[in-house]
């Protein structure tokens, strides 16, 4: 018999929250709690591939919650290589398809390579608070898109990671879209993203995000955009004067597993995988929304002024990206639809 798991905050968990953390992927679990015997599975490493640092709280929720509590309940071993060791995101997508690679976490960006109607998940604006986003991923949208995902890339999502609101930063005060006319902002090198810049006004410069940093140091450009926490391990705040509260996208990145594997495993390990990821999701977004708090304090503290704007202008970029890159495109229309009538 397994020693019986520590309860700690991540122990019993109302369905209500169970399911606002992690989505419909485990609405079907009892929770009731699950058998604390190691499970009847061949034991074996699973290889997770991943492009960003152990620090981040992503990461985190994998080796600190999802991880123990899978090795706790199975002969199964999670070997997590972060820093793109694996490759870059075409590269552990693919390998994950094959098989060749087990496990992956990635957003809609680099899904979109392969599934073209998911870039509509990184729309400007499409959410307004971090709920909405759980509560699309609870119904037949999210739904439709774990479906999209097993037949078109022979992955199962087992959660999905908010990855914290991108904000603005800049070395010129920012109120309004018509501050940043004219001015160089480093873009993502996806096309929402550069039509996202230029709805405002501004002038996008696709870079690689390793040259970001001695492009603002050197003035090279005006300003980025980027969540609070890559601000932070990025040391932007060294190089920029001012962060504005945009709150303009909500990345999100699901927990993926390759199908095959995944229709491999008994009932109850699936259950444990599943569990495992609801406690990932809530300590991630826990951990995420705790950062976002104390980190615009600490940006204040080495220097930065903070803006806060009225949003409603920047909004406006919304329907210039929607009617630049999706008019004529019936199947990413039909999921934004479905979005958006969620959210009604």
């Amino acid at each position: 018999m397994l020693r019986r798991w520590k309860e700690d905050r991540f122990g019993a968990v109302s369905r209500r929250r169970f399911l606002t953390s992690a989505g419909a992927t485990v609405a079907s679990l009892s929770l009731t709690g699950i058998a604390l015997e190691r499970t009847a599975t061949a034991a074996r490493n699973l290889k997770w591939g991943e492009q960003i640092s152990e620090s981040h709280p992503n990461i985190r929720a994998v080796l600190e919650v999802f991880k123990p509590y899978v090795e706790e309940r199975t002969e199964l071993r999670i070997v997590m290589y972060p820093n793109a060791q694996l490759g870059n995101n075409r590269e552990v997508i693919e390998g994950v398809r094959a098989g060749g690679i087990d496990m992956d976490t990635e957003g809609a960006a680099p899904l979109a390579s392969f599934i073209a109607p998911l870039s509509v998940y990184d729309i400007p604006y499409t959410w307004l608070s971090v709920d909405q986003l759980y509560k699309v991923e609870e119904g037949p949208v999210g739904t439709k898109i774990r479906n999209l995902i097993k037949e078109k890339l022979n992955m199962w999502p087992l959660g999905l990671f908010n990855y914290g609101w991108r904000q603005l930063t800049c070395n010129k005060p920012i109120h309004s879209p018509e501050d940043m006319k004219g001015l160089r902002f480093r873009s993502v090198p996806t096309d929402i993203n550069i039509a996202t810049y230029e709805g405002w006004g501004a002038k996008p410069v696709p870079m690689a995000f390793a040259e970001l940093y001695l492009a603002l140091k050197t003035a090279a450009l005006d300003g980025q955009d980027n969540p609070l926490p890559t601000i932070d391990s990025a040391k932007f705040y060294e190089v920029q004067r001012y962060l504005v509260l945009t709150n303009h996208m909500l990345p999100s990145r699901w927990i993926l597993i390759n199908n095959t594997l995944w229709e491999s495993f008994p009932g109850n390990v699936k259950q444990v995988f599943l569990e495992a990821a609801a406690r990932a999701v809530r300590y991630n977004n826990e951990l995420i929304a705790k950062m976002e708090e104390t980190l615009i304090d600490k940006f204040k503290a080495r220097g930065m002024e903070v803006i806060r704007p009225n949003l409603e202008p920047f909004r406006k970029t919304r329907e210039y990206v929607i009617n630049k890159l999706f008019k004529g495109k019936p199947e990413s229309l039909e999921l934004l639809q479905g979005i958006e009538a969620a959210l009604k």
